[in-house]
């Protein structure tokens, strides 16, 4: 099971991530590291008129009137 967004398409996102050493110049500073973050999603039964599906679908869509809860 994938961790994607039913709705939008949203996926996880990259960037860096370090720590930041208060140690002088700007050759010494903090190493970086790749990181990965992940959606926050949710579970949710949506009546579709002939069926209850469940999708998974992040909190922004949730949130957002692309879903109406019932």
């Amino acid at each position: 099971m994938s961790r994607i967004c039913d709705l939008c398409g949203k996926g996880k996102m990259g960037n860096k991530s370090g720590i930041h050493r208060h140690s002088g110049k700007w050759h010494r500073k903090g190493p970086k590291s790749n990181r990965e973050w992940g959606v926050n999603l949710r579970t949710v039964s949506l009546d579709t008129g002939t069926k209850t599906e469940k999708l998974r679908i992040c909190t922004s869509c949730l949130k957002g009137t692309k879903v109406v809860a019932s």
